[in-house]
């Protein structure tokens, strides 16, 4: 008898498997890109109070601002426009605005770069290439007319412009360099 419970036991099936989901691969990390909030000028680099700021800015919300809102979002657009800030500092006669935009690739601020490069050889600028202060751009030009100033640079995927009045715009320039990321 025992030797039959015995073999009972042996022959008797597995209870059928419970299907278990598949093991899953752990996400795959998602590539966070700094908002150009963190890196655009401070109230004490420049050593002006703050007039005007805007952060998160996108394509469409910016050329809202321009004369032709239609051609500045294909302009915009062809960029790559991820988002931008924007600061106005003024006081005591001196004043300073800077846009600090992040695009989708270098190319894209290359691009932005190129435009704004283009402003620095308008009248009443005098264009060149920025001193060396400047450093660890990819590019960077310097409009200078009097006490007034335009200075544009690309890093990768930044771009910034700066203008300013009664201000020492190469030494801004460098500052605003040295906060863009290296990659």
């Amino acid at each position: 008898m025992l030797a039959l419970l015995l073999l009972a036991c042996q022959t008797q099936s597995a209870p059928p498997a419970t299907p278990r989901p598949a093991p899953t691969a752990p996400p795959t990390p998602l590539l966070v890109l700094r908002a150009p909030a963190a890196a655009v000028l401070t109230s004490s680099e420049v050593g002006l109070p703050v007039t005007a700021a805007r952060d998160h800015l996108g394509a469409a919300e910016a050329a809202r601002d321009t004369p032709n809102e239609v051609l500045a979002l294909q302009t915009y657009s062809a960029w790559g426009w991820v988002e931008a800030s924007t600061r106005t500092w003024s006081g005591g006669g001196r004043q300073a605005s800077e846009t600090l935009l992040l695009t989708l690739r270098a190319q894209g601020a290359r691009k932005a770069f190129a435009t704004w490069a283009a402003d620095t050889e308008r009248a009443p600028f005098s264009s060149s290439a920025c001193p060396p202060s400047v450093a660890g751009l990819d590019d960077c030009r310097l409009g200078t007319a009097g006490d007034r100033a335009l200075v544009v640079g690309y890093l990768d995927a930044e771009a910034f412009r700066l203008e300013t009045t009664g201000l020492d715009t190469p030494a801004l320039g460098a500052k605003q360099a040295a906060r863009l990321p290296a990659t």
